[in-house]
């Protein structure tokens, strides 16, 4: 291969006539320079090369220094050294071309703000555990974003509460009055009764923050995460996101010929996951070796 580019510069060389060789952007590599120093030739500069849109960005901030060729286009050229040969770059620009351009560029804006459009309207819907989830999932909507920017964000919180009256300070208590563990209403007058409940529901706040705890502490020990209400890793997951994980598992009682026997269905990889993270116990219960 280098002895038929030797002989091609030789012919050019001793030709009597002026040549000059014109080849598309790949013939202007830094391998091949030491060859092109040594013939006359024109070419388009490959947009990989970071001198070349330096150029481009340099010609359009610029007003002065263009040559006008017609009504139509004009040119800017730039004297420089690159490859360690002395060259001049010229930048062309047409009218017919710039207004392709920004048709196709308008086009594109028009296209991305609909579709950012329908995200933020969906997005907006949403409910989040806490604010930092919230600006999250907007930064992942955010990644796809190439015209647009977003400059104000306003995050509305929402607060959730059992009945009706005066809001009180238990945010411990908040999850068992959460909507979505359908919980139904009921009153109880009797002094007694009341204490109990109470007593219930201190143990049950107890269950959940011990259950958290060992979790998010054998997620960091083990250092796993799993995937929270936006698909993204987490190790501080709430236990409240887990029970909700969890919804579909069946314990199945089939019998037969007076046998009966017993399974439980539903279970995937995740939640096979959280169950031997939460200890030996929870393993029995579900099964899981």
């Amino acid at each position: 291969m280098k002895e038929r580019v030797k002989s091609f510069i030789k012919m050019f060389k001793d030709s009597s006539e002026l040549r000059c060789l014109i080849a598309d952007s790949k013939l202007y590599n830094k391998k091949g320079s030491s060859y092109l120093k040594q013939i006359n030739f024109i070419t388009r500069i490959p947009a990989t090369i970071k001198l070349e849109n330096e150029c481009i960005d340099r010609a359009i901030g610029d007003n002065e220094g263009w040559e006008k060729i017609d009504e139509k286009n004009k040119i800017k050229v730039f004297p420089l050294i690159h490859y360690g040969m002395n060259q001049r770059w010229i930048i062309i620009h047409s009218n017919a071309a710039h207004e392709r351009a920004l048709k196709s560029v308008n086009k594109s804006v028009d296209k991305e703000k609909e579709a950012i459009e329908k995200k933020l309207s969906k997005l907006s819907k949403q409910r989040f555990a806490c604010k930092k989830d919230a600006v999250a999932a907007l930064g992942v909507v955010k990644k796809s974003f190439v015209y647009h920017q977003i400059q104000n964000i306003a995050i509305n919180e929402h607060k959730v509460y059992g009945k009706a009256g005066r809001p009180r300070n238990e945010k411990g208590f908040a999850f068992l009055k959460s909507p979505e563990f359908f919980v139904s209403s009921f009153y109880v007058k009797n002094i007694s009764r009341i204490e109990g409940l109470m007593a219930i529901m201190v143990l049950s706040l107890l269950v959940y923050s011990i259950a958290q705890r060992r979790l998010r502490m054998q997620l960091r020990k083990h250092n796993m995460t799993i995937p929270n209400q936006i698909k993204q890793p987490t190790k501080n997951p709430t236990m409240r996101w887990i029970f909700q994980l969890f919804e579909g598992i069946y314990f199945v009682t089939i019998e037969a010929k007076d046998i009966a026997k017993r399974s439980i269905e539903g279970l995937n990889e995740l939640r096979t996951d959280v169950i031997k993270l939460l200890g030996a116990a929870v393993k029995d219960i579900y099964g899981v070796v």
